[in-house]
């Protein structure tokens, strides 16, 4: 179970497109970081609809128009890595073109994360009611009909079992096309939002733990430029989350400067140098995460993307491997850092949000 706690919301479409790369690529929590600058522009009652969507590889049209596109290869492998790749590819079309809070993704429920944590904030009820999902299948129905250019240009063609193709001119809503694709309830995918404030703008803020109690955020974060604000947020602001930005230097930084923070059951983030361009951007990444990784126990740091489109996303043990160059650790280091501490931060964040009074435990499969 792989959790990203840190994907910038920059618009809706954009948002979605980080969300579907997100999931596809195997994330099973997903965290949406709103600038608090961009509160208002954020609806925080918006919910994110996760269905999966199966496609037949045999009855499908457009992907064997995708498919038509590759050079033929034989090898079964790379057939169905091409073929997911494709799918995925229109799967990040389409939906784009649905205007509600629908995310359809190519994969099975394979982990209920309520068997892993009762979670305060995880615990309710996600699933889409099936007449919903009937709606969504009628809608995604013509998307998954090819029309031929006939004389008359009005003949629909679908293809139906053993590759046999059915004549139509009916309502497309009356075609019966399951055996093309079906809908199922994502029950391994959370979505939760999270509330980014940089160090300047919390000390703006009147009254800032009724403003904690009042939003509906499920995480906050502080994000810092200097070791020496660390101490003050943990002295003065209750949050969930320490983020540095490594745009500045944090050479400096020392255990002292942490402590407190530790105390008060803080984590520390830090996001991907996917977003960096130049050989002196790595060179002082490098500097500055070396001594963020040698000062911050690995039980309390995560590692998020940080991304802001959908292109800076990368599976996450391949995410994990670009940290690897830096000083001695490996994937049994790391592997934490994007698993169980996002987890226990999240636990954290229950027991604010709901008053000390979230309950947690493990049930047995």
């Amino acid at each position: 179970m792989y959790i990203d706690m840190h994907i910038k919301f920059y618009s809706k479409k954009s948002v979605k497109e980080l969300l579907f790369k997100s999931i596809s690529s195997g994330y099973s929590i997903v965290a949406i970081a709103i600038p608090y600058e961009d509160i208002c522009n954020y609806n925080i009652n918006e919910k994110w609809k996760v269905i999966n969507i199966f496609v037949s590889k045999k009855f499908s049209n457009v992907i064997k128009k995708l498919e038509n596109n590759n050079n033929e290869c034989d090898n079964y492998f790379i057939d169905k890595i091409n073929y997911e790749d494709e799918l995925n590819e229109y799967l990040l079309k389409l939906n784009n073109q649905i205007d509600n809070n629908y995310i359809l993704v190519n994969k099975n429920n394979t982990l209920s994360i309520k068997n892993i944590c009762d979670d305060f904030i995880l615990n309710y009820k996600h699933e889409i009611e099936e007449e919903e999902i009937k709606k969504l299948h009628n809608w995604l129905a013509p998307k998954f009909i090819a029309t031929e250019n006939s004389d008359n240009k009005k003949d629909i063609k679908m293809i139906g079992q053993e590759n046999s193709y059915i004549k139509t001119s009916d309502n497309l809503n009356n075609i019966q096309n399951e055996n093309i694709f079906f809908l199922q309830n994502n029950t391994d995918t959370y979505i939760l939002k999270r509330l980014n404030i940089k160090y300047e703008d919390v000390k703006q803020i009147e009254n800032y733990q009724n403003f904690l109690k009042e939003n509906k955020f499920d995480l906050i974060s502080i994000e810092v430029t200097n070791p020496e604000e660390i101490n003050i947020i943990a002295n003065k602001y209750d949050c969930d989350i320490i983020y540095f930005d490594l745009k500045n230097p944090f050479t400096s930084l020392k255990k002292t400067d942490i402590q407190n923070a530790i105390d008060k059951g803080l984590f520390f983030e830090l996001s991907s140098p996917t977003i960096l361009t130049t050989n002196t951007e790595y060179f002082y990444y490098s500097i500055y995460l070396n001594n963020i990784i040698s000062v911050i126990p690995l039980n309390r740091l995560i590692i998020s993307s940080g991304s802001i489109a959908h292109t800076e996303i990368l599976e996450p043990l391949h995410f994990l491997r670009l940290h690897f160059n830096f000083n001695k650790f490996s994937y049994k280091h790391l592997i934490g850092c994007i698993t169980n501490v996002p987890l226990a931060c999240i636990q954290r964040a229950s027991v604010r949000k709901s008053m000390n009074t979230a309950i947690f435990h493990k049930t047995v499969l």
